[in-house]
């Protein structure tokens, strides 16, 4: 009988399909007739595992990789194994709309916050002890000298001046409060008599009523530069209060 092992030999020896070499070995497609097979005859490939931790990259070691879209990447990582993503550079502002925002230090990963402006990016401005600077748009971040709330006691006149001002400052008011005595007119307007509102018209015991405004960068009244706030008040007695800063500007 002829050896089983003899037969499948000759026929993978003499039923050659195809050949090809990769460098280091001949790799061959061959059909065995005995088993009506197609094998494939490979050189051996030695696969390393991991590298002794620093160890310089030899041999053929398995490493972590990914695709950027066509070709294989592998990671990078820090001398100490932690991943770096993207890449470590100072950040500035009028980045363009494709620089990597992800910083990393040791394992602590930090994210510096930017904004678009239409056209480039800018860091987001802040510090330490309040944190994040918030844009409230307009005049998003006055520089308030003070915040006062004032006591309304006044009868009856014209141009009486509630707040005054000074050079390069600015009356800006949030909230008003007040009462008439009898039935009687009021209405503000600044030192030059540009009015701020009309003429209102008021029945006694009644008056106006308006919250301080939750929004230093909103007043409700904002009056010229240098301009003293003032009100006329005909018949009745007034008594209330009025929350206003002094802006520089």
């Amino acid at each position: 009988m002829a050896d089983e092992n003899s037969d499948q030999d000759r026929n993978f020896r003499n039923s050659l399909i195809v050949a090809a070499s990769d460098g280091s070995g001949t790799i061959r497609l061959v059909a065995d007739k005995t088993t009506k097979r197609l094998l494939v005859d490979v050189p051996t490939v030695t696969v390393a595992g991991g590298a002794a931790d620093g160890a310089a990259v030899s041999g053929n070691p398995v490493l972590i990789a990914g695709s950027d879209g066509t070709n294989a990447r592998t990671l990078n990582v820090t001398t100490t194994g932690n991943l770096l993503i993207g890449t470590g550079a100072a950040g500035a502002d009028d980045s363009t709309n494709t620089v990597s925002f992800i910083r990393s230090s040791g394992s602590v990963l930090g994210v510096g916050p930017y904004w678009f402006d239409g056209s480039t990016w800018d860091r987001a401005r802040g510090d330490s002890a309040n944190g994040l600077l918030v844009n409230l748009g307009g005049s998003s971040n006055p520089s308030i000298d003070s915040f006062t709330q004032a006591a309304i006691n006044l009868t009856t006149g014209a141009n009486q001046v509630l707040v005054s001002s000074s050079a390069s400052k600015q009356i800006w008011v949030y909230g008003i409060v007040y009462t008439c005595s009898v039935a009687g007119t009021v209405s503000f307007q600044d030192e030059d008599d540009t009015a701020i509102t009309g003429i209102m018209d008021h029945a006694a015991n009644s008056g106006l009523s308006h919250p301080a405004s939750g929004n230093f960068a909103m007043p409700i009244w904002k009056l010229a530069t240098n301009k003293d706030l003032e009100v006329d008040v005909v018949t009745a007695n007034i008594d209330g209060w009025l929350d206003y800063s002094i802006v520089s500007v």
